[in-house]
């Protein structure tokens, strides 16, 4: 009987042995694991990060370029819409000295014709 308590006893030393291996390798491989899961995880946060920073830039440029079109537009009518009242003062403005024009040649000749009396 003896024999087989040895044999037990042996049995459950390797036991041990076997389980302090298993928890050894286990520590092991959390401290080497740990650190190269949280890299990763880092790496691929910021890889995310950057695309959408990247997709919120494109956005964002083209919006400024929708309102910088849309703004040249407005200006470009504005200017068309100044262009053509100036045109219209500058028509209008040719009319009023052609007829002042007219009225002064019409008061100089009667004065004239005054003096002559």
């Amino acid at each position: 009987m003896e024999e087989k308590e040895l044999t037990a006893l042996e049995a459950l030393q390797k036991v041990k042995e076997a389980e302090a291996r298993a928890k050894s390798l286990v520590e092991f491989t959390r401290e080497r694991e740990v650190p190269l899961i949280l890299e990763q995880a880092r790496v691929e946060a910021k890889a995310r990060a950057e695309e959408i920073l990247g997709r919120a830039r494109e956005e964002s440029e083209k919006k400024k370029q929708s309102i910088v079109d849309k703004a040249k537009e407005e200006a470009e009518l504005i200017r068309h819409e100044t262009q053509k009242e100036l045109a219209r003062i500058e028509a209008q403005a040719e009319a009023q000295f052609s007829a002042a024009c007219e009225a002064l040649k019409r008061q100089i000749a009667e004065e004239l014709e005054l003096k002559k009396d």
